[in-house]
């Protein structure tokens, strides 16, 4: 551990003797290289490559500016990497928005890097106020970066994309805490689990100490919360009582380009009844098919031929629950709509429903349309309405659910 800390120690002043340009560069790339810990890749080791140095160059840092430098050029890199599938949202309509692509990544993640500034500039405000070691800065940062995921849900609507916490879902067992302390309690956990190495060049100052919470939050905490995950697993049914459900999902495979061509409309959803009709592999009944969001382009509170159509593929005594746009009643103006989710019976009656609340600002909605002399991405003919919240949904006999729609997901806690 000596030995691994005397080397851990001169990468730490090998960092604070960089040019200030060639460690913003580092500070970008750790951030970019971050991201392979995330879905799909769950390469949690590059999360302890990355965090320590960023630490450390906060620690360093002359100024308080230069602390919060240190974190918004890792916070750059982070989004910057995370964000690259925006570009292919905006090249949905590439006609008008092709010009979108060298800028709306980076002026995205320019703007999200804020919160990683602002956490290394907060544990390093807190850490120079009371003298804390690089083992209490550590744990500060954990708890900087946690709270800053928490508010980068909430501020402009909320953009919780990429929580450190979603790079526990690739270890199982560990990942079961996320069941008592949730996303942001896991985010705290992997923070404080990757930066911890850090410690460990801390010098003659707290070096015992940094290796006694190094070896307890890298690999003994880990360990045993493991472990109970491996056990509540092992343990069943989680003390659900009712019988089995088995859905069938539809996935059309439909291009976003091409969902909503008009001339291919009525091809798509007979696409979707036809992989719907087709036999079971198992003797085990489907209680639910469930369809993709907006896959049918009908409004099915309006349209009972188009009910009774996907009545004749419900399973018996189940239900179609399927993604589609709700329509505010014809006598009202101005009209209003919303993204939804709707469950339709074997009578071809929609029997429950859910409006998404949480909408993707440029795609469902354009944030002050008076002002933005611009279409939403999606080229929708009006904005969508923001439903009440969070539902939970009771199908006769069926568990109950509670449905959230593509982007909600990414919010934690938001299920009831």
């Amino acid at each position: 551990m000596n030995r691994l800390s005397l080397r851990l120690a001169g990468i730490r002043r090998s960092v604070a003797a960089l040019p200030r340009w060639r460690r913003a560069v580092l500070l970008f790339v750790l951030g970019g290289a971050a991201t392979l810990a995330l879905p799909p890749l769950y390469a949690f080791p590059a999360l302890v490559v990355a965090l320590p140095p960023l630490v450390w160059a906060a620690a360093d840092a002359r100024s308080l500016a230069a602390a919060f430098r240190a974190g918004l050029w890792f916070g750059w890199g982070y989004f910057a990497f995370g964000l690259y599938w925006m570009t292919f949202a905006v090249l949905v309509r590439a006609d008008a928005f092709a010009w979108l692509v060298p800028v709306a990544v980076p002026a995205v993640s320019a703007f999200l890097a804020l919160f990683v500034g602002g956490t290394t500039l907060g544990v390093e405000i807190c850490a120079r106020r009371f003298g804390l070691a690089l083992t209490g800065r550590v744990f500060l940062f954990a708890a900087f970066w946690t709270a800053a995921e928490w508010l980068r849900g909430h501020v402009l609507t909320g953009f919780p994309w990429n929580a450190l916490g979603t790079a526990a879902v690739g270890w199982e067992g560990f990942a079961q805490s996320g069941a008592v302390i949730g996303m942001f309690g896991l985010s705290l956990l992997v923070a404080a689990m990757a930066a911890m190495p850090a410690a460990l060049a801390d010098g003659a100052r707290a070096s015992r100490r940094g290796s006694v919470w190094t070896l307890a939050v890298t690999l003994v905490l880990p360990a045993l919360l493991s472990a109970a995950g491996w056990v509540r697993v092992a343990g069943g049914d989680g003390g659900i009582s009712s019988p089995p459900t088995f859905l069938r999902i539809v996935q059309a495979n439909i291009p976003q380009t091409a969902k909503w061509d008009a001339n291919e409309q009525a091809a798509h959803f007979i696409r979707h009844l036809e992989l719907s009709a087709r036999p079971v592999p198992t003797p085990a009944p489907i209680g639910i098919v469930i369809w993709p969001e907006s896959a049918t382009p009908y409004y099915l509170d309006r349209d009972p031929a188009a009910r009774r159509a996907i009545a004749g593929v419900v399973p018996p005594g189940g239900f179609v629950v399927t993604g589609t746009v709700r329509l505010s009643p014809k006598e009202e103006e101005p009209v209003r709509a919303w993204n939804s989710i709707e469950a339709v019976d074997g009578d071809g009656a929609v029997v429950a429903g859910y409006d998404k609340f949480h909408l993707v600002p440029f795609g469902e909605f354009m944030p002050f349309r008076d002002v933005i002399p611009f279409d939403t991405l999606t080229e929708a003919p009006l904005d969508f309405s923001r439903g009440p919240g969070p539902v939970t949904l009771h199908l006769d006999d069926l568990p109950p659910f509670s449905p959230l729609i593509c982007y909600e997901m990414i919010f934690p806690a938001q299920v009831v």
